[in-house]
């Protein structure tokens, strides 16, 4: 990769136990009952990473471990509560920048030393087709580009909001939330480790044209502190499939975004978004090519600082923040399974939105 050359290799094995106790369906008739027969989780994944990358002095190594344990109540009166604990580890080889060890000469593997407050929510389901969640909350929308959990993370990205999910229309599948503070990757140890906000994103989606589902949004963010990243984005979003044959599909997604500055930002800007990805499946391998533009003018870029960004634009992490030239990658990947392990093959060229700037290719490999 020009200026910047990556070359990314993972290896991960994870381990999940669940339903130590289990409510079921059945009617919880007291509070006490609710609160003793729920549901104990507890999960352990375990990951070796290690980044090659061009201008640091060392390859980075990174053997970590996750924990997760949690609980779950029953329902009473249509209500429950969940709280889960997680701690991440590093066992055996440290040889990265974890972005909070002071380890610079290696490159980042943003998965530091941690022991924190996951999931802590209160959830209620007594309105029709209604669901709603207040408290530090797991949220994902459509496929994580603007709004995700960053899950390939050993730290993922929670957020401290309200939630209200409705599915009383047919076909239509509404989500409001309010968020109040963003947990983000880097930990409680870093300086950028929250982002405090004041913001609503609103997502609408109609599942009853076969061809493909739809999905409009929008999503306002206000941040209390870093002005610049506040904005507002609309978009609209298709993504389908055919079944061309009894062994083969066709896999198509298109989408649209513009995104604008809001509130306190004291930037003014226009910018957009553009995706198109076709892909076929055939006798348990699919191939993908696809081309996604983030636009930018030489002084700003369309940003999107709450997505899953580590499953965009190459594993490497070099745009996790959008370059002021802007973004256009293309790319092909590849992904199945041999013997029941997952593999999958992708690469990347990259160029600049606005004058055409060549920033590279990428290679990323994971089984």
């Amino acid at each position: 990769m020009t200026g910047c050359a990556a070359f990314s290799i993972l290896a991960m094995m994870s381990a999940t136990s669940a339903a130590l106790a289990d409510s079921g369906s059945a009617k919880i008739d007291s509070f006490e009952a609710a609160l003793t027969g729920g549901k104990f989780t507890a999960n352990f994944r375990y990951r070796y990473e290690m980044v090659e990358q061009s201008g640091l002095p060392e390859d980075a190594r990174a053997s970590t471990l996750r924990s997760r344990l949690g609980y779950h109540t029953g329902q009473f009166e249509g209500f429950s509560a969940m709280i889960e604990a997680e701690d991440i580890r590093d066992i055996g080889d440290d040889d990265y920048n974890s972005t909070t060890n002071g380890k610079v000469r290696f490159p980042v593997v943003a998965d530091p030393d941690e022991t924190e407050i996951n999931q802590a929510f209160i959830d209620y389901t007594g309105l029709p087709g209604t669901k709603i969640v207040a408290g530090r909350q797991r949220i994902k929308l459509d496929n994580d580009r603007f709004i995700g959990n960053v899950g390939f993370r050993q730290n993922e990205q929670t957020f401290d909001a309200l939630r209200i999910d409705n599915t009383s229309l047919t076909d239509i599948s509404a989500t409001y939330v309010f968020i109040d503070n963003v947990n983000r990757i880097f930990g409680s140890d870093s300086p950028i480790g929250d982002h405090e906000m004041t913001s609503h994103l609103f997502n609408v989606s109609y599942s009853g044209w076969s061809p493909a589902k739809i999905t409009g949004y929008a999503y306002l963010l206000d941040y209390d502190n870093l002005f610049a990243l506040s904005t507002q984005t609309y978009g609209l979003r298709a993504a389908g499939k055919h079944k061309l044959n009894d062994e083969v599909t066709l896999h198509y997604t298109g989408e649209y975004a513009h995104q604008s500055d809001f509130d306190n930002n004291p930037a003014g800007f226009d910018h957009d978004y553009y995706l198109a990805e076709l892909g076929v499946t055939a006798k348990g391998i699919t191939a993908k090519a696809g081309y996604e533009v983030l636009s930018g003018d030489g002084t700003t870029a369309l940003q999107t600082p709450l997505a899953t960004g580590h499953k965009f634009n190459g594993w490497a992490d070099k745009f996790l923040v959008t370059p002021v030239s802007g973004l256009a990658d293309s790319y092909v990947s590849l992904s199945g399974q041999f013997m029941g392990v997952k593999l999958l093959g992708a690469y990347h060229m990259f160029d600049g939105d606005s004058g055409g700037a060549d920033l590279g290719d990428e290679v990323n490999l994971l089984a």
